[in-house]
């Protein structure tokens, strides 16, 4: 990947070769994310798979069973925080 402030504090991890496919292909498929009056609901595949096909990323079953567990971990993130935010200004009321 490209160098970036991130790269430089967090190098990128060594992963086997299948777990380097699927994040590298969910780090460019960052600008694929349905959003909705809730935040994000999940990535558009059709993007996705645009993305692996102009970055010849080849994707198979395990590599996208991969990428979908990074896709549901970041939602998951993504509903704590909401929640959390939820709560602390439910406490300022």
């Amino acid at each position: 990947m490209g160098s970036c402030a991130w790269e430089k504090t967090h190098p990128t991890p060594d992963l086997t070769p299948l777990a380097l496919a699927a994040w590298e292909l969910y780090q460019l498929s960052q600008t694929q994310w349905n959003v909705g009056m809730s935040g994000a609901t999940g990535l558009r595949y059709e993007g996705v798979e645009a993305c692996a096909r102009l970055h010849g990323i080849e994707v198979n079953t395990r590599t996208f069973r991969l990428f979908r567990m990074l896709e549901a971990k970041r939602l998951s993130i993504w509903h704590e925080e909401r929640e959390a935010a939820r709560k602390a200004a439910e406490r300022k009321k």
